[in-house]
């Protein structure tokens, strides 16, 4: 018997944080289909500031913390929100920039795992993430060929209508 469930969710600010950790996280190059050429042919496209705040951050070891808090804003983000209306990447983006401290603590205090602590720079690491994803989405997002994004959503469509056949681990292996 499982502890645990599982379901199918998707909005285009999952697929800004996962192209994103895509782009940052050399590791995922060898089991993703994007892989180094596309990462090189994206850099090749970026403004040198933004080049040059994700190599800062890659190179300061805050890649996970980076998009671990968005991850875990996103997630909230679209319980909260994105479910009941056709909220955007960039309704997203303005609502984790101006959540207060108490509003953000209380995010990642859900978020964090059972007995680890929620950081004491969290406002500074929000910002940051939300700087990053800022400029990310700027810079590479919304140029996005939207077919891929639609593609993406029907995937997301079909997976839903037979996620219920599925025990959770299952339905993780499947998906």
């Amino acid at each position: 018997m499982s502890h645990y469930t599982a379901e199918i969710a998707w909005h285009p600010v999952f697929e800004l944080v996962t192209s994103l950790q895509a782009f940052m996280d050399p590791r995922l190059h060898k089991v993703i289909d994007l892989g180094e050429a596309w990462r090189a042919r994206v850099r090749s496209g970026l403004g040198p500031a933004l080049r040059e705040r994700l190599h800062s951050v890659s190179n300061s070891g805050r890649v996970e913390t980076v998009i671990g808090t968005s991850a875990a804003l996103a997630w909230v983000w679209y319980r909260l929100k994105a479910t009941s209306n056709n909220a955007t990447v960039e309704d997203f983006l303005a609502w984790a920039k101006g959540l207060n401290l108490g509003d953000l603590f209380s995010i990642m205090s859900e978020m964090a795992p059972p007995g680890e602590e929620v950081r004491r720079d969290l406002e500074a690491v929000r910002d940051e993430a939300v700087t990053v994803l800022q400029a990310w989405h700027d810079h590479f997002f919304k140029d996005l060929d939207q077919a891929i994004l639609s593609g993406l959503a029907l995937e997301a469509d079909s997976r839903k209508s037979v996620a219920s056949a599925f025990a959770p681990e299952d339905l993780v292996e499947e998906v």
